[in-house]
């Protein structure tokens, strides 16, 4: 299952990362989760994905954000950002 979250999350992942950007917090199911802005290379440990959450403007052609929502191999849960290219592009 690990390894098919990864390969599912390296598909997904954008050429361009955020780079050096601060992490924000983000409050879901009563508890407060730090997001973490991925990076390329960064070693993410993830055992199952629990949501993936596309921004609104995603929609359009460009790049956009997207949030990650997951529980790592010890069962504890982290939110991760990163950027992918938008679903409106046309072929021409």
């Amino acid at each position: 299952m690990k390894a098919v979250a990864t390969v599912l999350l390296c598909a997904c992942l954008p050429l361009v990362a955020l780079a050096d950007q601060p992490a924000t917090q983000k409050v879901s199911e009563g508890q407060v989760m730090e997001v973490e802005h991925y990076n390329y290379g960064m070693d993410l440990d993830v055992e199952r994905v629990i949501s993936i959450k596309r921004n609104a403007a995603s929609g359009s052609c460009g790049v956009a954000p997207v949030d990650m929502v997951y529980e790592d191999s010890s069962g504890k849960q982290h939110d991760v950002e990163y950027l992918t290219v938008g679903t409106g592009c046309g072929n021409g």
